[in-house]
């Protein structure tokens, strides 16, 4: 009797891990965009938010309000007139946005030996 029981716990336990598994999730996957709050700005304009900044050599990339962005490039209604690796400027309307990263760590593409320069 013993036996049976140590059998039917242990299958219980095993049908109980996927379950528990599930709930935890994939810790690697970005959080989901539609659940991210974004604040208006302050002059009542639409709100802005970057997520992310590429800095390469020869290549500056940011992800404002989920669109993949470069200099020159229109998001939202503003230009962007400059990506550095804290920061995005926008221009809209003559005035000048600047949209920071806060509290995210700011990811620079390192010299390599092969004779690529940062820019």
């Amino acid at each position: 009797m013993s036996r049976s029981f140590l059998v039917l716990a242990l299958l219980c336990g095993l049908g109980m891990v996927p379950s528990a598994r599930a709930e935890l999730g994939d810790p690697t996957r970005p959080p989901d965009i539609s659940t991210v709050s974004v604040a208006p700005l302050e002059s009542g304009g639409a709100p802005f938010r970057v997520s992310s900044i590429l800095m390469a050599p020869g290549r500056k990339v940011a992800i404002v309000n989920a669109s993949r962005v470069e200099v020159g490039d229109e998001v939202g209604g503003a230009t962007v007139s400059e990506i550095n690796a804290q920061a995005v400027l926008l221009e809209m309307g003559g005035e000048a946005i600047e949209l920071r990263i806060s509290g995210q760590p700011v990811k620079v593409a390192a010299k390599s030996d092969y004779g690529d320069e940062e820019e």
